[in-house]
């Protein structure tokens, strides 16, 4: 998905996310302020939590799978998604801060790479010894397929490049995961 396609926000949430950019980039035009729009894909990465309301996939998988409980596919687990490690958001966010070359754009920080979520559950399973098999469940309302972004434009005009592999990036949040398990939140 690249920047320039037309909004079509199928809720409020995403309505507001498109009024946003109409902002920042009028607010660049008319007053010159830098702003940059910065579209964050499926952010993942240690302190997530996977008992919030607004939980994601990843940690509600990892949680699950470490305390020995199956993970819920909702549909038949080929949805995709763009998983970006928040280490390499971080770097987007401090590009786009010193790069004038962004100002008034959207830019996708993202990977660009499709994962499903059975291969998410593959990866993961590879990383918990006797995990699981994950159950099925009906897809639920509103869940989208797919969900992938371009990052060429963020790497034209800031430089960046998603740098954390998968498997590695997850690997981050398992072990902080364990940690937590221990008792050891702060």
């Amino acid at each position: 998905m690249c920047e320039d396609l037309p909004y079509r926000p199928l809720s409020p949430y995403a309505a507001s996310k498109a009024t946003n950019e109409v902002y920042a980039r009028l607010y660049t035009l008319a007053f010159g302020l830098p702003v940059v729009a910065l579209r964050y894909f499926n952010v993942y990465g240690p302190r997530q939590r996977p008992d919030s309301p607004y939980a994601a996939v990843i940690p509600i998988f990892i949680r699950r799978l470490l305390d020995g409980q199956p993970p819920t596919v909702f549909g038949d687990g080929t949805q995709r998604r763009d998983f970006v490690f928040v280490g390499d958001v971080v770097r987007a966010n401090l590009l786009a801060a010193e790069r004038s070359a962004a100002d008034g754009q959207a830019l996708n920080i993202c990977t660009g790479v499709e994962v499903s979520l059975l291969d998410l559950l593959a990866v993961l399973r590879d990383l918990v010894p006797n995990a699981p098999e994950p159950v099925f469940a009906p897809p639920r309302p509103g869940d989208i397929h797919r969900s992938v972004g371009d990052p060429s434009r963020a790497e034209r005009l800031l430089g960046f490049r998603a740098q954390t592999p998968l498997r590695e990036g997850l690997a981050q949040v398992m072990a902080w995961m364990r940690n937590t398990a221990k008792g050891e939140r702060k």
